[in-house]
């Protein structure tokens, strides 16, 4: 029972939703709260064994940690990331944080991938890749975790950044030109002549005066500042040569996917976030990583009574 309970929590839009669904094809009635409470511990027994394999990996020598978990090494193995919103509220807090309830929710992806073949290998070093878009948060945990990995900025977020520098403040009719341009430039990988025409436009409208953040000044010196930083990763035309994936498609879709359990404007977390994430994750992902911890489980289990003291 414990285990459908906690998989109704995951993937129903809510607890109360879980009860409905609980009731309606299991045939058990199992209150709101109790579901809350059951997905919670289970959810924070998965997050402790993720926590320990995690402990486990940095403790691991540097040849250890290279080497593949499972004896079947991918072709390709890449990594993606983006970063969700979630509201967490503390109910004991006497007055509502600065920067408000809503905050950031990284989630990865991790893929294999296999492409076409052909007579001679076109890629003989197998490529490990790391696509995020221009997120800080992303980019910190490639430098922490993925730093030999590939650095690849998420095309779809680069172009858009084109297009609103190349379209803002004229009409499409006169914007146009410079986008399809500077569109084809990024796609080449030649990241220095459309940073110079970008910085060329940006001079011409003038620096923004500050907290500007609509003007077309501003938006043209917003997208030239974020080319910049992102320059040595959109090497589009070498990512393309070496078969390398140039979006970060999957983790987007993954994320709408677990936005619809934990995302809300009616939805506040005062705890029991991060374990609902990890179940929500458990069920998107194809390791079957939910399955071996229900296996496991009963040996992990400390065999004793949870007593109440009286009051």
């Amino acid at each position: 029972m414990l285990k459908k309970v906690t998989h109704a929590a995951a993937c129903s839009s809510s607890f109360g939703a879980a009860a409905e669904d609980l009731e309606a094809l299991a045939e058990s009635k199992v209150t709101v709260k109790r579901i809350e409470r059951w997905s919670e511990r289970v959810g924070e027994e998965r997050v402790e064994q993720s926590c320990q394999q995690a402990e486990a990996y940095q403790a691991a020598p540097l040849p250890e940690r290279r080497k593949s978990p499972t004896g079947q090494v991918p072709q390709v193995a890449c990594v993606m990331m983006d970063g969700g919103r979630i509201q967490v509220r503390d109910r004991h807090a006497k007055e509502q944080s600065a920067s408000g309830y809503w905050k950031e929710s990284l989630v990865g992806c991790c893929l294999s991938m296999v492409s076409e073949e052909h007579a001679e290998d076109p890629c003989p070093t197998i490529p490990k890749t790391f696509v995020a878009d221009g997120a800080a948060s992303n980019w910190g945990v490639h430098k922490k975790h993925f730093s030999h990995y590939t650095p690849v900025l998420d095309f779809t977020h680069a172009v858009c950044y084109v297009y609103a520098a190349a379209l803002a403040g004229r009409s499409s009719t006169n914007g146009w030109g410079d986008y399809i341009v500077w569109a084809q430039w990024l796609w080449e990988g030649a990241v220095d002549k459309l940073i110079a025409a970008v910085e060329a436009r940006s001079k011409k409208l003038g620096q923004p005066p500050d907290g500007d953040e609509t003007s077309p000044a501003a938006i043209v010196a917003r997208t030239h500042g974020y080319l910049k930083n992102q320059r040595s990763r959109m090497k589009y035309d070498q990512y393309r040569r070496l078969g390398l994936p140039n979006t970060s498609s999957h983790v987007e879709s993954t994320i709408k996917q677990l936005n619809r359990r934990v995302k809300g404007t009616e939805k506040f977390w005062s705890r029991g976030a991060e374990p609902m994430l990890q179940l929500a994750a458990d069920h998107l992902s194809e390791t079957n990583a939910l399955a071996r911890f229900w296996k496991q489980r009963p040996t992990r289990l400390k065999h004793y009574r949870c007593y109440q003291t009286a009051v």
